[in-house]
């Protein structure tokens, strides 16, 4: 059996719907594999993932500010794509 792994991060809802259709896609075509969706930043950072998922949803004008900026470049990624 073929195991894949599928990573995704929840700020927002389009990165776990794409998650979510793609595993949804491979188990339709095949019997022989077990996948699994990951939140790489709730499974990485927890807390301050959480912390900052909320302070963004409270204040959405946030989204590009310099906390934010530092947090990615220390993520290596961006939140707000």
């Amino acid at each position: 059996m073929r195991k894949i792994l599928i990573l995704t991060a929840s700020f927002g809802d389009g990165h776990n719907a794409a998650a979510r259709n793609l595993r949804d896609g491979i188990e339709l075509i095949t019997d022989d594999a077990k996948v699994e969706v990951l939140d790489l930043f709730e499974s990485t950072y927890g807390t301050l993932n959480t912390l900052l998922k909320r302070w963004l949803l409270d204040h959405p004008e946030g989204a590009k500010s310099p906390l934010v900026r530092v947090l990615e470049v220390f993520a290596g990624t961006s939140i707000n794509e």
